[in-house]
């Protein structure tokens, strides 16, 4: 299903500009909302990929009060496509029959769509949540230029109705979408983040001054990590941050050990029985009545028994 026109891009749409200050910088972050067809268990950052994953990334702005913001753009930087150990992340070769299956401006060339089905921007009237949502704006993607070709992908969008700005309204808002390929060779852990440069990722303001932005949102993609639970979280992050337990210290989570039958848990406490304590027997009232009256009992009979002993 067709998404949006979108036009490539030729370089950056603003060359130089000013910087005005601002108290809060706003963040621009990226998020894995699908992979290979499925939105489950996705973490926004830090989560298990394997290799040959198709990953849906969508980019989102928010916190730019008290700015209001005309024009956007941003570039992924195309080193953090090669940060790993091992092989690379690229742009998805998205499968297709027909035009109606590409995405964006694509077409379906043969059994693939163009590079642009794999980069673009959904029409506000389509997302609730767009940036420029009810206003006329033009956008575009690149995916063939110079720098899309060395992997710096980039999205941009400029309001042209009035008002000549969108204010913060305190939620994210839609950017864009990127589909990327995990390599087939591809391995360690890969940081993605955006190209910081003010050429290529920035805001700017309806005075066309740009707006601070916050670098420190990346995406981290584990290829091949250890995640025995399936939550797409690292099992060594799952035990650090106390989301699984780890009693033997072994590395493994707790859970995945009685999976697998390397621990028992006979009571199905979720405990494997070697960690279990044996808990202390309950007393009743009764009981610590008694008790107080044996302990109470004994301290008289040794008070006479010290007596006679003084004489």
């Amino acid at each position: 299903m067709k998404h949006a026109a979108t036009l490539c891009l030729t370089g950056s749409l603003i060359g130089v500009f000013s910087a005005t200050a601002l108290a809060l910088p706003a963040v621009m972050t990226m998020e894995v909302v699908e992979i290979n067809g499925s939105t489950a268990n996705l973490p926004s950052a830090d989560l298990v990929v394997q290799p040959g994953d198709s990953l849906k990334i969508e980019f989102y702005l928010q916190d730019w009060a008290p700015a209001l913001v005309k024009t956007y753009q941003l570039r992924l930087d195309g080193t953090s496509l090669a940060s790993g150990t091992t092989g690379l992340i690229k742009l998805a070769e998205l499968p297709c029959t027909e035009d109606e299956d590409c995405f964006g401006a694509s077409a379906c060339d043969g059994s693939l769509c163009e590079c642009g089905g794999s980069l673009y921007i959904e029409q506000p009237n389509h997302r609730p949540g767009h940036l420029f949502v009810g206003r006329l704006a033009i956008w575009a993607t690149d995916c063939t230029s110079g720098d899309a070709l060395l992997g710096n992908y980039g999205i941009a969008g400029t309001l042209l109705s009035a008002p000549w700005g969108v204010p913060d309204d305190g939620n994210r808002k839609y950017l864009g979408t990127m589909w990327l390929e995990v390599g087939e060779n591809a391995g360690g852990s890969f940081a993605l983040g955006l190209l910081q440069n003010p050429d290529h990722t920035f805001l700017l303001d309806d005075d066309d001054q740009s707006i601070p932005l916050d670098w420190s949102a990346t995406l981290t993609l584990h290829v091949g990590a250890d995640d025995c639970n399936g939550n797409r979280i690292p099992d060594d992050q799952d035990i650090t941050q106390g989301m699984s337990h780890d009693c033997q210290a072994n590395g493994t989570p707790d859970e995945c050990d009685i999976a697998t039958g390397e621990s028992a848990d006979d009571n199905g406490d979720g405990v494997p029985d070697e960690c279990q304590v044996e808990p202390v027997p309950a007393v009743s009232q009764w009981g610590i009545v008694i008790l107080a009256l044996m302990l109470l009992s004994a301290a008289k009979v040794r008070g006479r028994a010290i007596r006679r002993l003084d004489g």
